[in-house]
């Protein structure tokens, strides 16, 4: 089978860079010269946020890095760095969260115990259910 490949939702990072900008601008606009003490503090934490979530999105986002891959060994996150291999998945799940779902693996670790792995569609392009669908695809292989 053909390696499966997801790309980082672009998404989040428009509301992410939106929200604060237009909230700098609304905190700008209400600037006079005897709130500027107490209205400060708050426009510059809103530019930090806009810097840290433009410098995640131009490295990661906006340059169509894979998130998730999937092939006919494992399932590798690269938002969070895990990698489930398939014959050791015992169970699948999901989830439902509030930017999308969250899909369990039942994992068997040595033979030992069973763990439960989870990885948010969150931040991954694409339908929900499809990318569910498709690891799904993956495991019953």
């Amino acid at each position: 089978m053909k390696i499966v490949t997801f790309k980082y939702s672009k998404s989040l990072w428009v509301f992410g860079i939106v929200v604060p900008s237009f909230m700098t601008v609304f905190c700008v606009l209400r600037l006079k010269k005897d709130n500027w003490p107490e209205i400060l503090p708050i426009i510059t934490a809103l530019v930090f946020v806009i810097i840290s979530f433009c410098k995640r999105c131009f490295t990661y986002d906006l340059r169509d890095k894979i998130a998730l891959q999937l092939d006919d060994e494992k399932l590798t996150s690269f938002i969070d760095g895990k990698v489930i291999y398939w014959h050791d998945v015992t169970g699948i799940s999901y989830q439902r969260i509030r930017w999308g779902i969250r899909i369990c693996f039942k994992v068997n670790r040595h033979d030992i115990f069973e763990e439960t792995v989870c990885i948010a569609t969150t931040h991954i392009e694409g339908n929900d259910f499809v990318i569910y669908n498709a690891i799904n695809q993956f495991i019953k292989l």
